[in-house]
């Protein structure tokens, strides 16, 4: 039970809850959590509430989010250093590629269901995409798909030009959006025929697809998107002990 009239907010009380559930061994390791009605049932708080309390858990690395299936549990935790967030083209840059962006194609549309989860959304709830080629020395190296809530959409007046000089996050913090984290996740896949076309390559040819949720402080998703890389990109981290 949490308890709406003491110091401490109701979504903090309810991380507290879901924790000592987590160490209890009633949510077990890649169990999935309670979807969110079901949450705001049992606790009765805001949606809102669940929201934010299941955000912080998931940045924290106590739960983690599955595209299309839901919220579950961390087989083990254990408390890194976050690594220095950039944008993905700013990332290739860093790393000594010469890169030229294209923008492929910006529209309103309706989110596909992982941008729907990423960015809980409701649902019938629009999103601004835009999509982006980026080609290292004439080759094209990476395809990205990002989704921006509508409820921010607005800000970018001058979007098309913003987005082909890669300064999204840079806009969002200019009119008062602070960026605090992101959460990625990397697995091998193959393109669809579109993403084939842009990137050159075949159906079958593998890429690297990696999804990234940012959120800004609050954690409260802003861009979800869907990245691929092609096969000859190699993946490098520098990992200090």
């Amino acid at each position: 039970m949490l308890y709406p009239n003491v110091s401490k907010p109701l979504y903090e009380q309810l991380k507290q809850a879901l924790r000592e559930n987590i160490r209890s061994g009633l949510h077990k390791p890649d169990e999935a959590l309670p979807g969110e009605r079901r949450l705001m049932e049992i606790y009765r708080v805001s949606r809102m509430t669940v929201r934010q309390a299941i955000g912080d858990l998931v940045g924290e690395g106590v739960l983690y989010r599955r595209h299309g299936s839901g919220t579950f549990v961390s087989e083990r935790v254990v408390d890194r250093p976050m690594v220095k967030l950039y944008g993905l083209a700013e990332e290739l840059r860093l790393a000594g590629h010469e890169i030229s962006i294209e923008l492929i194609d910006s529209r309103m549309e309706e989110p596909s269901p992982e941008a729907i989860h990423e960015l809980q959304l409701e649902e019938g709830e629009k999103v601004f995409c835009y999509i982006r080629l980026i080609s290292s020395k004439g080759r094209p190296i990476l395809l990205t798909k990002s989704h921006i809530n509508r409820k921010i959409s607005n800000l970018f007046d001058n979007i098309n030009v913003n987005i082909a000089r890669d300064v999204i996050y840079e806009h969002l913090e200019i009119c008062g959006y602070q960026i605090s984290h992101a959460v990625q996740n990397l697995q091998a896949g193959n393109p669809t025929k579109d993403e084939a076309m842009h990137l050159q390559c075949s159906e079958e040819s593998p890429v690297l697809v990696v999804h990234r949720t940012t959120y800004v402080k609050g954690v409260y998703p802003i861009i979800y998107t869907r990245a691929l890389y092609r096969q000859e990109y190699v993946f490098t981290i520098n990992l200090k002990r």
